[in-house]
């Protein structure tokens, strides 16, 4: 399949993507935690979890829209430019 090749390029930036964001939101909500009497620890399984959810959304986008760009008439994106 086509899509397979889009998707495994747009994976690789979704993992640096996702490898920033989890270290930048659990660095963040430590500090935000330490403000309150109650402690509790972030868990790593809750950022690794909306990892894979995002990662789920964004390869079934790409393949949708791989689809759509697959199945359209090139001559009507040709008489649109």
């Amino acid at each position: 399949m086509n899509s397979s090749l889009f998707v495994s390029e747009i994976m690789k930036w979704v993992l640096a993507a996702a490898i920033v964001g989890d270290l930048a939101a659990y660095y963040v909500s430590g500090l935000w935690l330490e403000q309150f009497s109650e402690k509790v620890t972030v868990s790593l399984w809750y950022l690794l979890a909306a990892d894979l959810i995002v990662a789920l959304i964004v390869a079934v986008t790409v393949v949708i829209n791989s689809l759509q760009i697959t199945r359209a008439n090139p001559v009507l994106s040709l008489k649109s430019e």
